[in-house]
């Protein structure tokens, strides 16, 4: 099961970043650059939500049914957190001027798999002390696709979670809504 479910989010990664080369191409070679961004963004953000239901629903499969997690899937986790933070500092080196709709959506894509490696280090740590908590895999599975529905879901219906305002070095003022 996590063979495949490793295969589908690799999947839906690889159809958002063909989704956002496109949507790149695209706003490049019409007047209307940020109407096809905002496409593009909510494009990646629904199938960031169908990705987090996927993982809430493989969670169950798992919770109801544990199966054995190996050693060396923690050291895979780990690896894991390593490259993903890793994009996450490249994505972060955005110049200002494309960090737009589609990069928020991107930067919430980083963080939901940087939250799930950290998930499966913690689970996989706890299962190998414990001899047979495996239900432990589901249930965090569960609670990361519960999160990443949550979070994206707020964010494509335009619920507001937070806001925040700051000043610029040119002196004008940002009010911010996430």
């Amino acid at each position: 099961m996590a063979l495949i479910s490793d295969a589908f989010h690799v999947l839906a990664d690889g159809t958002e970043n063909m989704i956002n080369v496109f949507v790149s191409r695209l706003s490049r070679t019409k007047r209307d650059e940020e109407r096809v961004r905002k496409i593009g963004g909510a494009i990646s953000g629904y199938l960031l939500l169908f990705m987090g239901a996927l993982i809430v629903y493989e969670g169950w499969e798992r919770l109801v049914e544990p199966h054995e997690v190996r050693w060396y899937m923690t050291f895979i986790a780990i690896v894991g957190l390593g490259v993903n933070l890793r994009q996450r500092w490249i994505h972060n080196q955005a110049l200002p001027e494309h960090r737009n709709n589609q990069h928020f959506w991107q930067d919430r894509h980083l963080w939901s798999d940087i939250l799930a490696s950290i998930a499966v280090i913690i689970g996989g740590l706890i299962m190998l002390v414990s001899d047979g908590l495996y239900w432990i895999d589901g249930a965090l599975s569960i609670a990361i696709g519960i999160w990443i529905v949550f979070l994206t879901g707020a964010k494509l219906f335009g619920f507001e979670l937070h806001s925040h305002s700051h000043d610029h070095n040119d002196g004008h003022k940002c009010d911010h809504k996430h």
